[in-house]
């Protein structure tokens, strides 16, 4: 993906990633973020973490990314090996980032591996009569550290069976379906089945939401 050039939106976003690669300085979220947002107050959150940046066009497809945007997405994939990498991004910002994987909602909070992460987004303003592919949306995807929660008195409020207790506590470790099946020896289809009658009963529809639940009760 390549950066449009004299866009003026693109060169704000441009040298605000710069500004992050090499100086790992909070700053850029601002820079990056329309006038009179809210990003100062982001930017000060996010200082001493890693954080991707996504361009979305108005039809949110992805436009461009920093290298930490594409492994945050990508995980546990080396983006070297994926062909092409644009329409797996493309994939990932629709079951991933958006709430449910429909509409233009995006969720709040994401799992990716081990770690969990906050995704904003700020507007650019795009006029309407804009061509989908131009940029209208900036999302920052920003590391959260992980709160805790005891797995026990969650499966106590949502009577969660003990199977179902023990694949929460992968869970809130930040493990993956498969890695949740090697230590519960059982199948990834497996867990996925407890994954989804944990989502039902605490009333959720993704693993982001198991734990944001669990976390906020």
């Amino acid at each position: 993906m390549r950066m449009r050039q004299g866009q003026a939106e693109f060169g704000q976003l441009q040298a605000a990633d710069h500004r992050y690669q090499n100086r790992r300085d909070p700053s850029w979220a601002v820079a990056a973020a329309p006038k009179g947002s809210s990003a100062s107050a982001t930017a000060c959150a996010m200082n001493g973490s890693a954080v991707g940046l996504l361009l979305l066009g108005r039809d949110l497809k992805p436009i461009d990314a920093n290298a930490e945007a594409v492994e945050i997405l990508t995980y546990p994939e080396a983006p070297e090996s994926i062909a092409p990498l644009d329409g797996l991004l493309a994939h990932k910002i629709q079951s991933v980032l958006l709430a449910n994987g429909v509409g233009s909602q995006f969720a709040p909070e994401f799992i990716s591996g081990r770690r969990r992460y906050r995704c904003r987004t700020f507007s650019l303003n795009a006029r309407p009569n804009r061509l989908a592919d131009h940029p209208a949306v900036v999302v920052i995807l920003e590391r959260l550290h992980q709160r805790s929660f005891d797995a026990s008195q969650v499966a106590a409020l949502y009577q969660l069976t003990p199977r179902e207790q023990e694949t929460l506590e992968y869970l809130k470790q930040g493990l993956t379906n498969k890695e949740i099946g090697n230590r519960m020896n059982i199948s990834p289809n497996t867990v996925k089945a407890f994954l989804k009658v944990i989502m039902i009963k605490m009333g959720v529809s993704t693993r982001s939401g198991v734990i944001g639940k669990a976390i906020d009760r």
